[in-house]
């Protein structure tokens, strides 16, 4: 169980074709905790039929895509059994002035040139992330002639597999105080099931949020958001840890040092999100050294109250 206040979670996994059948037409004909998992009295609260049609709707929805996934997987195998075809993806030849940043190169950064200036990289950064591993390392170090610090596969403790990947970079070409985290956003199956998972999750004095986005940024199954991650004898990363971790080392080693959080539709909300759970630990050290979050094409993450929490934050 887990110890969030409030939560609604759905169980495509465990939901059967005959349980959600008989769910639409009453929930008095199946126990609605083979649906979705909620804390202890609110079942009552998703009995309506509006309630019942999205629920179904959106467990249907998943497990289109999670049979999907399979068939992709399974086509691969065989195409590699078969024909001798390797299902690795080959980095394609990096023509650096695809991914020039001509915005700022003659600017001396300050104020509204700066803006402009981060803009631009942010939005060729969040471009990047869905890049392999070499073109990655090929852009950064080679053609923006920047400090490439490490790509990252993060595990989702509730899909049991690694569904979100980021990398951070030093921008040793205009200031090297600054280092920018750029999430990925939705690029395979396994994203769509993040974005179109309609499941929330509530912190008290923040609202309601997305719990696919949260999953993917770190949440735990049965501990949601302690402040210190426990050892895990898997050594499994998570976004939220991982990356705290990484910029309160680098802001121990330099006072000056200011952080920019970047992404792309599902790396947006990541990106807000991280800084979200930022303020719900008392992070201030590290976010007094947050010099913007850039987003693009991001998905709604939470509700008015967790607007209102997001805007007081800024203010502050």
């Amino acid at each position: 169980m887990r110890s969030s206040v409030d939560y609604l979670t759905l169980k495509a996994e465990s939901a059967t074709l005959l349980n959600l059948f008989l769910f639409t037409l009453s929930y008095k004909f199946v126990d609605i905790r083979k649906l979705v998992d909620c804390p202890t009295g609110k079942e009552q609260s998703y009995t309506s039929f509006g309630d019942r049609w999205i629920i179904v709707s959106f467990i249907l929805l998943e497990k289109i895509l999670v049979a999907i996934a399979n068939l992709l997987k399974m086509f691969n195998t065989m195409r590699a059994k078969i024909w001798g075809v390797s299902q690795e993806t080959y980095a394609p030849k990096v023509k650096c002035r695809d991914w020039r940043i001509e915005v700022g190169k003659n600017l001396n950064l300050g104020d509204h040139n700066e803006f402009i200036y981060y803009g631009a990289l942010t939005i060729m950064a969040s471009t990047l992330a869905y890049e392999v591993l070499s073109v990655i390392q090929t852009v950064v170090n080679n053609c923006w002639k920047m400090n490439l610090l490490k790509c990252y596969d993060f595990w989702n403790d509730f899909q049991g597999k690694p569904t979100t990947q980021a990398f951070a970079f030093q921008n040793t070409a205009k200031d090297p105080n600054v280092i920018i985290v750029a999430f990925r956003g939705s690029s395979e199956i396994g994203d769509w099931l993040v974005d179109f998972n309609v499941s929330w999750y509530n912190i008290e004095g923040i609202g309601h949020i997305h719990d696919g986005f949260m999953q993917a940024l770190g949440l735990q199954q049965d501990t949601d958001w302690p402040k210190e991650l426990p050892p895990r004898p898997d050594n499994r990363q998570f976004a939220y840890y991982t990356l705290r971790q990484l910029l309160r080392d680098i802001a121990k080693e330099s006072d000056n040092a200011r952080f920019i959080i970047t992404g792309h539709s599902l790396g947006g909300a990541l990106a807000i999100l991280f800084v979200t759970i930022l303020a719900f630990h008392g992070e201030f050290a590290l976010l007094k050294k947050l010099q913007a979050v850039y987003t693009f094409g991001q998905p709604r993450a939470g509700d008015r109250r967790f607007a209102q929490f997001m805007d007081n934050l800024t203010k502050k």
